[in-house]
């Protein structure tokens, strides 16, 4: 299922680089492991391999969370283009110090030739998605009875067994302000409160917490400004809608998705130089020499399907 980009589902590990969908399918598969890849951002969006993202506003998330992971021995130092047709530009590593960003550890290892991390657990209830999709976890650590959120008029929720200033309403900010709705909790002291907060969040069947749109007015981003109420995600409806991205791999719209519609489209955009069902491929190592690698070793390698 396509899963839009998330205002949050990458606010940790995703933050730094999104996780990628299984290429290989084969056994050997890890799936308690997430995978990243360096491929090249568009739009302030990486483009993941084998699925796409849309430049889409969050209302949904991009689906990468906990998804399967890519199991390749293709060596980092390969350079021969035997990755034939129906592959993807992945970046390949060999030794730990390959995963590190910017020279920070961002808690990945390479594993098989990929960057990989534990990927979270599975949502199970919807209160959880509120509070994950809200961003409680990320606020000031705080105690029962500490008074540590008073001075910000902020208050003390427990979130996963810790607590964390929230952000509630005033007279000087409103919930609608921040792009959230007022909701009625309990704070930490056991006291009933008003915070800011994510108040359509549901936990999906599959495991991932998401916020489905209702109404085209729940899909503010110009790539996708229709709703689809069937599945809760905002989507593009024409090629215009997608060309507000400004770049030629996601300026088709299919199915409701910004993607390529030509192998020219994946050229043009330094992505590789295949463009099948909507995604950008490659068709050996050479497609891949203009992708972008995020990470500071390693290099990025045309991976076959």
């Amino acid at each position: 299922m396509r899963m839009n980009t998330l205002l949050l589902r990458t606010l940790a590990l995703a933050l730094a680089l999104p996780l990628v969908a299984c290429t290989d399918g084969g056994e050997d598969s890890d799936s308690d492991t997430a995978t990243t890849t360096a491929t090249t951002t568009m739009t302030g969006t990486t483009t993941m391999t084998g699925t796409t993202t849309d430049g889409t506003d969050g209302t949904g998330t991009d689906g990468t969370d906990g998804t399967t992971t890519t199991d390749s021995t293709t060596s980092p130092e390969t350079t021969t283009d035997t990755a034939g047709d129906g592959g993807f530009c992945i970046h390949q590593c060999s030794a730990d110090g390959d995963c590190m960003v910017d020279g920070n550890d961002i808690g990945l290892t390479c594993q098989s030739n990929l960057c990989s991390g534990e990927a979270p657990d599975p949502c199970t209830d919807d209160q959880a998605c509120v509070a994950q999709l809200s961003g409680w976890s990320f606020g000031t650590p705080c105690t029962a009875g500490g008074g540590e959120c008073e001075a910000q008029m902020q208050v003390c929720l427990e979130v996963d067994g810790s607590g964390h200033c929230v952000t509630a309403p005033s007279e000087f900010l409103m919930c609608e302000t921040i792009l959230q709705e007022e909701i009625d909790v309990t704070d930490i002291d056991g006291n009933p409160a008003t915070v800011c907060g994510n108040a359509g969040a549901v936990c999906h069947e599959e495991g991932y917490c998401y916020a489905p749109c209702a109404s085209d007015a729940d899909c503010p981003a110009e790539s996708s400004p229709s709703c689809n109420t069937g599945t809760g995600f905002c989507e593009c409806g024409s090629d215009a809608d997608c060309a507000t991205l400004g770049e030629p791999s996601l300026s088709v719209c299919t199915n409701g998705t910004c993607g390529c519609g030509s192998d020219q489209n994946c050229v043009d955009s330094g992505s590789g130089d295949v463009c099948s069902n909507g995604v950008c491929g490659c068709s050996g190592d050479r497609a891949c020499a203009d992708v972008e690698n995020s990470f500071d070793g390693g290099m990025v390698s045309c991976v076959g399907a």
